[in-house]
């Protein structure tokens, strides 16, 4: 973590994988706009319904969140989704959309 980034980021110290799970669980919206390794915290976003802003060059990403997806370095298109996520109807759409893509895949 940078050192400025502590003022505008909530940073998750490493833990086991279980306890992971749950701390994700308390959040509203997943943001994965660098480098995915594996795309598992796309999938696990999905498995708790929480819409992810994601590249679209992640399979999980492309696949579970097709309505928050964007294209690598589109920043501008990320924050349009980010502030669309504010509204009810919208953030609703995206979570059932992840939750059922979950299922089916």
């Amino acid at each position: 973590m940078k050192k400025e980034e502590s003022q505008m980021l909530k940073h998750i110290p490493w833990v086991l994988w279980r306890e992971w799970i749950d701390i994700l669980s308390q959040f509203n919206v997943g943001v994965q706009l660098g480098t995915a390794a594996a795309g598992t915290f796309n999938l696990n976003c999905s498995f708790h319904g929480i819409p992810c802003i994601g590249y679209s060059n992640v399979n999980t990403q492309n696949i579970l969140h097709p309505l928050t997806t964007v294209e690598v370095g589109d920043i501008d298109n990320a924050k349009h989704i980010a502030r669309k996520l504010k509204d009810e109807k919208i953030y609703k759409l995206c979570s059932e959309t992840t939750l059922k893509r979950y299922e089916t895949y």
